[in-house]
Order: C-alpha cells, then structure tokens, then sequence
C-alpha cells in the first residue's frame, strides 16, 4: 500500500482569541485559511472555569475534546451526562442543536 505523504509547511504559536472571567482560549490553528490546515477546521486549547457554558448550538458539528489535566463535566441537551477526566476524549457528533 503506498500511503501518501504531506510535509510539514509550518507550525503554529498559540494565539489568544478569548479572554475573559470564564474563558481562557488559545488557537493553535486558526479558523479559516482551511486548505492550508486540512484535516482540521480549528484547534484550540482551552481553559474553562465552572459553569461557562450556557445553551449553545453545534448542529452539524463534530467536536473531538482531550483533557490533558484536571476533570471536565459535560451534559448534554438530552440529559446525558459524565466526567472527563485527564487522559479522556470525547468525539462528539451534534444533532439537532438548541
């Protein structure tokens, strides 16, 4: 099987994009220029306090979320909920949204 092979162009310095009581978020890839980063639409590192997220939508999107340390509770709009914890990943395929 002869597997493709693609070169590292560049890499990317984290940039803050949010900043706020709530939310630390740094984009390793940037949204946008998405030839130039495919497979990924976005990547981020994120630091959340407790409570940040209220109802928000994601239909239509799949969300891939790796907590590299400490714990993060998630519920979703069906009730379904659990603890990520360091280590875990979380692939998320949203339906419908709010």
């Amino acid at each position: 099987m002869n597997i493709p092979q693609r070169r590292i162009r560049s890499t990317n310095q984290p940039q803050t994009l949010h900043h706020d009581a709530i939310r630390e978020g740094r984009a390793a890839v940037m949204p946008g220029n998405w030839e130039r980063h495919d497979p990924f639409l976005s990547m981020m590192n994120d630091r959340f306090k407790p409570g940040a997220f209220g109802p928000h939508p994601h239909r239509g999107f799949e969300t891939i979320t790796y907590v590299i340390n400490g714990d993060l509770a998630h519920e979703d709009s069906k009730g379904g909920s659990g603890i990520l914890h360091a280590g875990d990943v979380q692939w998320m395929t949203a339906g419908e949204g709010v």
